[in-house]
């Protein structure tokens, strides 16, 4: 496979720094013995006027795709991405890179590397480079006369189009700058056929434009590579290649960074996530997936984030050429504010009471901070001593979630009373009920059932087959049933029906408990065992 984006070697006692740019990255491809893109989404497709075909050679890292004169390839998918059109004229910037090396010398008559909408093209004619470009209507070219078809070596080619700097087609070879179509003309675009090692001639490649070499390591950017960054393309090309980094499910105390990098084949490559609050200032955090083949893709979790805060990150990868850095790019965490807590009154909060136990029901929602809860209890509205905690706190996010806690070991026949609070990094919301506008703090009580028996809510004649069971289960009852409900051992609801055979087969494998709840409003809970 594919060599890293940054080129670091030690020439002279001075340091060449090297990197392929992952800024406006829109497709890498390395012709591993295919025509298509590092993500898949841009892919070539092979032509031929004859029943030549292309094939793949040894090329200057891994394989590269050879072209007999009469093949090519061909895209219509980057035209719309890179070069968006106007009314038929684009004047959006993009970069082209790639190395080739030509198999005769001289060339046909237009041996050309590559040419894209019908007359943006690089070519050879017979002896000599000539870059050509069709834009305002005009066509627009220079002569290389000194830049010769090389059998013997590959040759470094960037072109770069930026109309604003009077850069219609700005040529680089093997990293430095060799010349320029001087003109700030939009280019004209009369078809969206992305051709390299041909030229088009209508639908098809024109009998005498075809290009002679193998060609490899196309990258391509909708913006213009900087000289330095171009430089720095050239130099990388034995360096891991960093394809993508992005980031996902920011939350006000985490967030998940996403990596994607090609190492250099056989040769072992790091990964490394470097994290901080200034952009010039970015540490060692985490490792990622190493590896020394293919595509290594993988996602590093972010905890312990601050609130409200912008961070920066780079993945770097590293190999025994050197090292290869991605862009710095950054989020913001979310504000945080205490979570906002409610006692969930679909029935009494306190239910499945026994002699020495009961199980609580609330609401809380994390207002994107994580987010534990407990159940404060005691003997009177003063004496809330006893604390029981939620076996899991609440990943962030801003949606109501419904929380189960348990109350063991009490006292038959005794009043207890009860409040739930929630806490994140913001601080501690206590469950409330709203009136007139205002929230005010809410204690609950519940009086455990005497000793050996239950209480009345709980006297229902039910049971549940079976129990473990895979796909469904059945309840049986002498009455009409209500409702039913499963939550998971967290409290979220999961199934809500009113049917006596209930299909569970989309539940994870775990302890489920069932509520339910019959036409006179009597209720139980029941555990159940998914297999």
């Amino acid at each position: 496979m594919k060599k890293s984006l940054f080129f670091l070697i030690l020439l002279a006692n001075i340091f060449i720094f090297g990197q392929a740019p992952t800024n406006g990255l829109i497709a890498y491809y390395g012709f591993e013995s295919n025509i298509n893109s590092h993500d898949s989404q841009n892919n070539f497709t092979a032509r031929s006027n004859t029943s030549a075909t292309i094939s793949y050679n040894t090329a200057k890292r891994g394989s590269g795709v050879y072209f007999q004169g009469q093949t090519g390839i061909i895209n219509t998918s980057l035209s719309p991405i890179i070069s968006p059109a106007t009314s038929g004229y684009s004047n959006t910037p993009f970069t082209l890179s790639f190395w080739a090396k030509e198999s005769v010398n001289p060339q046909s008559s237009y041996g050309s590397l590559f040419e894209l909408y019908g007359g943006y093209l690089l070519r050879f004619q017979t002896s000599y480079l000539h870059s050509e470009v069709y834009a305002n209507n005009s066509y627009l070219s220079v002569d290389y006369t000194d830049v010769f078809p090389n059998m013997s070596s590959y040759r470094h080619y960037t072109v770069v189009y930026e109309p604003s700097s009077s850069s219609a087609m700005k040529l680089y070879l093997n990293g430095v700058y060799k010349g320029n179509i001087n003109s700030s003309a939009w280019l004209n675009k009369s078809t969206n056929n992305f051709v390299f090692g041909n030229g088009m001639s209508g639908n098809g490649f024109h009998p005498f434009k075809g290009y002679q070499g193998t060609i490899d390591e196309l990258f391509v950017y909708n913006r213009a590579l900087t000289a330095t960054e171009i430089t720095n393309l050239y130099n990388g090309v034995n360096y891991s290649i960093i394809t993508n980094t992005s980031h996902t499910d920011v939350t006000g105390y985490g967030a998940k960074i996403s990596y994607s990098y090609i190492p250099l084949d056989g040769v072992a490559s790091d990964c490394k996530l470097y994290l901080g609050t200034s952009s010039n200032n970015l540490t060692l955090h985490s490792t990622g997936t190493s590896g020394n083949s293919g595509t290594i893709s993988g996602t590093i979790d972010l905890t312990g984030l601050q609130a409200n805060t912008t961070y920066y990150y780079k993945i770097t990868s590293t190999n025994s050429n050197g090292t290869t850095e991605s862009e710095v790019k950054s989020f913001t965490t979310l504000v945080v504010t205490r979570p906002t807590v409610t006692w969930d009154l679909s029935s009494t909060p306190a239910f499945n009471i026994t002699s020495t136990s009961a199980d609580i029901r609330f609401n809380v929602n994390p207002n994107n901070g994580l987010t534990t809860s407990v159940i404060k209890y005691g003997l009177s509205t003063g004496t809330l001593t006893n604390i029981v905690s939620s076996p899991n706190p609440i990943q962030g996010g801003n949606q109501v979630v419904n929380q189960i806690i348990s109350l063991t070991n009490l006292q038959p026949n005794t009043v207890y009373y009860y409040i739930a609070e929630s806490t994140n990094s913001a601080g501690t919301g206590q469950a409330s009920l709203n009136v007139g506008g205002t929230n005010y703090p809410a204690v609950y009580s519940f009086t455990t059932s005497n000793l050996g028996t239950n209480d009345v809510k709980n006297k229902l004649n039910i049971s549940i087959s079976p129990n473990p069971a895979k796909d469904f289960i059945n309840i049986q009852s002498d009455g009409k049933i209500k409702s039913v409900e499963i939550y998971n051992l967290h409290g979220q609801k999961l199934i809500t029906t009113t049917q006596k055979q209930i299909n569970i087969s989309s539940l994870s494998s775990g302890v489920y408990l069932v509520r339910i709840e019959d036409d006179k409003n009597n209720t139980t809970t029941k555990k159940i065992i998914k297999k």
